[in-house]
């Protein structure tokens, strides 16, 4: 008999998965719109000089820091390429040398995917739903050494406003030690991100 419960369970964390990763998501989506980078990428975009990088057609980047290698029907592991750099995964923070490829297995509720060395990456805590008034509580992830700075963009989420300057950036940094965020903006509105803590992964 088909595991309904077992499939249940896999969707609800897949989904969660999406609802942490919103923040990031309105990020990236307005550095498409800012900057023309697109969400979602082929690896040649941002390593065109990797000969290897220009060949692979079953990868993709997803936003500034996220690697994703989906499996396909059937598969339970696959051969991933990394560009040259530092990488982490995502699942078990186990940190990668790129330039390279290697073997990856992972169950199906765990798409593999790969966070770039020096990133500051916010993960929501999931809601079921966003709404005008939904306030993201975020871990924020430190991978390597010295990340680079990273922009969540806050406005009211409904409107177009942000276009007139009602919107807010909040510059996330690392010390070495913690994290700091300064906010600049005119959005007067409900705030929409909280920090709640600060990690650090990898040396």
């Amino acid at each position: 008999m088909p595991d309904w419960e077992g499939t249940e369970a896999v969707c609800r964390r897949l989904l969660q998965l999406r609802m942490s990763l919103v923040p990031y998501l309105y990020a990236a989506f307005a550095d498409y719109r800012e900057l023309g980078s697109p969400p979602l990428r082929a690896l040649v975009m941002d390593y065109p000089q990797d000969a290897t990088a220009r060949g692979i057609d079953d990868e993709y980047l997803f936003g500034p820091s996220l690697l994703v290698a989906p499996l396909f029907a059937g598969q339970n592991h696959r051969r991933v390429y990394l560009p040259a750099g530092e990488w982490y995964d995502f699942w078990t923070h186990e940190k990668i040398a790129g330039g390279r490829s290697l073997e990856v297995s992972k169950p199906v509720e765990q798409i593999p995917v790969f966070v770039k060395g020096g990133t500051l990456l916010p993960l929501a805590e999931p809601v079921e739903y966003v709404t005008p008034a939904t306030e993201f509580a975020l871990t924020v992830h430190a991978f390597g050494a010295q990340p680079a700075a990273f922009n969540l963009n806050e406005d009211d989420g409904e409107t177009f406003d942000f276009e007139k300057g009602k919107q807010n950036r909040l510059e996330l940094r690392w010390d070495g030690q913690t994290g700091r965020v300064t906010k600049t903006g005119d959005y007067q509105g409900p705030s929409r991100y909280r920090i709640v803590r600060w990690t650090k992964i990898g040396d």
